[in-house]
């Protein structure tokens, strides 16, 4: 660990490091996890199969619209769980928001469109009914 953690460092200061020049810090993410966090794992093509078959008769979605517009809200979903798995309430509400404000003008979905989805997403995960490891 204690060589992850001098690499890290390391990019974080990109004049540390020669190469034809410094090599930019935003090149490589690393995350660093302690031992005792779990690690979170998703499978999200089984979600989508799940939320497809769910789709027709599921009031959070509207029928008129195809699947595939809710798709990115799904993905959503998982990635705010995966990215924040305690969060509830209010503060799970703020970053769907302001995850969804985001992705507004790549996808065009709009929050009020998708919170009832977003957030039955994330209690799905939360409650374990997706395969974790």
């Amino acid at each position: 660990m204690n060589t992850t953690l001098e690499v890290a460092t390391m990019l974080s200061h990109p004049d540390m490091i020669e190469a034809d020049g410094p090599v930019p810090a935003t090149s490589i993410e690393i995350n660093v996890l302690p031992q005792h966090t779990p690690r979170l794992v998703i499978d999200s093509d089984r979600e989508i199969r799940f939320w497809r078959r769910e789709y027709p008769a599921n009031p959070a979605f509207n029928a008129s619209l195809p699947f595939e517009r809710y798709m990115p809200a799904i993905q959503l979903g998982i990635s705010t769980y995966l990215s924040a798995p305690h969060a509830d309430g209010d503060a799970l509400d703020a970053q769907l928001r302001s995850r969804c404000e985001r992705m507004r003008d790549t996808h065009g979905i709009e929050w009020h469109e998708v919170a009832e989805l977003t957030r039955a997403v994330v209690s799905r995960c939360r409650i374990g009914k997706v395969a974790q490891a």
